[in-house]
């Protein structure tokens, strides 16, 4: 009686189970298990059920001492655990997929920067702050330096509240000119960034446009001077920094009155916010944008490029 039992439980399970030299097939069609595979599982009207228990059963298992990759679902936290060798890892907590409006880290220093998409584009709502702090000097900035100022007192400000100010040559880091859209110049921006093109800024002045935006705002490069009517006053941050005319910053772009340096010193704290482009104009200036403490337009012109002005990288 004993035999016959195990002979027919023996076939009961073969009916479900098919076992086959690449791996095990489990169901009820007679499939073999896939060749990837050294189980494989298939229904369409139930679920697999694996081990139930709490935090507290989790960590006695066989005393403590637990392979790589097993896996529980604990019930004290409704999760499931996998454990890496070391410890266990909550796997409903895994990270949300990035998108453009969440904050970034530069891997080359961690520091955190928040983003804003204006348009089609995703810009830093804050001025870069890569590089070695130091005081304003004359003569060529070093690779690696970046100036700081208070803003207000047109001063050093080593904690480098408002980020850096660069020279051109130093933003580029030995790329070349580039006016094309995306620029494709990394240049001191982290990884998966890069600096804005002429043509770039002008995309993000169109963003921000409401009237005669095409002739206002040309993609070329033969239009200077002040465009627009109340552009900078969307870009600009809210703030009394500013000396007149806080902004209303409703492109989120949070453009801060940082100034200038040049030939050793700090300018036009409180009432400008400049920005370089990746696009030369000849052999010693290169595109740049202004915006001003008592004008609504946008300047976009030319400047020596051993100025001193903010960056603002773009998602590639």
């Amino acid at each position: 009686m004993k035999y016959k039992l195990i002979f027919c439980l023996t076939i009961l399970i073969l009916n479900f189970y098919q076992v086959f030299p690449q791996g095990t097939g489990i169901n009820i069609s007679g499939a073999p298990a896939d060749n990837s595979a050294i189980l494989d599982i298939s229904s369409t009207d139930k679920g697999l059920l694996i081990p139930r228990m709490t935090t507290a059963q989790r960590d006695a298992i066989n005393g403590g001492s637990i392979a790589a990759g097993s896996v529980i679902f604990n019930t004290t936290t409704n999760c499931f655990n996998l454990y890496d060798g070391s410890h266990w890892i909550e796997l409903c907590s895994l990270p949300t997929a990035w998108s453009c409006g969440m904050p970034i880290t530069d891997p080359r220093d961690g520091k955190i920067y928040n983003t804003v998409q204006i348009g089609t584009q995703c810009w830093l709502q804050e001025n870069l702050n890569y590089g070695t702090y130091t005081p304003v000097h004359g003569g060529a900035q070093l690779a690696g330096e970046k100036y700081c100022t208070d803003i207000s007192g047109n001063a050093n400000d080593p904690s480098c509240t408002y980020g850096g100010l660069y020279e051109w040559a130093i933003i580029m880091n030995g790329a070349s000119s580039s006016n094309a859209e995306p620029s494709g110049v990394q240049g001191i921006c982290m990884p998966g960034w890069h600096l804005p093109s002429h043509n770039e800024w002008t995309t993000l002045e169109r963003a921000v446009c409401t009237n005669s935006c095409a002739f206002q705002f040309p993609y070329d490069i033969t239009t200077f001077g002040w465009r627009g009517t109340d552009e900078s006053n969307k870009l600009k941050i809210n703030s009394s920094l500013w000396l007149v005319n806080t902004g209303t910053n409703t492109s989120g772009f949070s453009a801060y009155p940082t100034g200038l340096s040049s030939s050793g010193a700090f300018y036009n704290g409180k009432t400008g916010a400049y920005f370089w482009s990746c696009t030369s104009y000849d052999a010693n200036n290169a595109w740049h944008r202004l915006i001003d403490s008592s004008n609504g337009g946008i300047q976009r012109t030319i400047v020596n490029k051993t100025t001193g002005y903010p960056v603002r990288c773009v998602k590639d």
